[in-house]
């Protein structure tokens, strides 16, 4: 992308903020984070540090996150963060694990307000349940999957 010193890009862009909030949110807390930390970011807790702490916030899908509430949310494979454009593919990766805003599982409400959203937890407990243990062929059967002959040059069978 070129640098945008044209009036008309300026415009452009300035529309796009206005109906992309996400993205002029993604800017910011980039920004923020890039104003006070020095890369590589090596772990969660560097970061905790580098922001000012723990009680330190960040804004982020309309709502302040404060650094202790997001250590249980950024998977520890995200660090170390080693530039600028590894935190904005991060940033986008943890946007998509956000809910979609109004689902009732994901969202706290007050009087019917989104007062903020809640991120999908990073990890999962591991069902109780064992996982079942059915050879390929045995799938296959309940299935009602039929292997079909491996057509040869010419599309002939073997």
């Amino acid at each position: 992308m070129t640098n945008p010193v044209n009036p008309n890009q300026l415009d452009m862009i300035q529309r796009v903020l206005k109906y992309h909030p996400e993205v002029a949110e993604a800017i910011a807390a980039v920004g923020a984070v890039t104003a006070k930390a020095k890369f590589p970011v090596e772990s969660f807790h560097d970061l905790t540090e580098a922001m000012g702490g723990p009680d330190a916030t960040i804004a982020f899908r309309g709502r302040e996150f404060a650094l202790s509430e997001l250590e249980h949310q950024i998977p520890a494979y995200y660090f170390p963060i080693a530039n600028v454009n590894d935190l904005i593919a991060k940033f986008g990766d943890l946007s998509k694990r956000m809910p979609t805003i109004g689902r009732s599982d994901t969202v706290r409400t007050v009087g019917g307000n989104n007062i903020n959203a809640v991120f999908v937890p990073s990890t999962a407990p591991r069902p109780k349940e064992a996982s079942p243990s059915l050879t390929l062929e045995e799938m296959h059967k309940a299935s009602g999957y039929v292997q079909q002959p491996i057509p040869a040059i010419g599309g002939v069978p073997k």
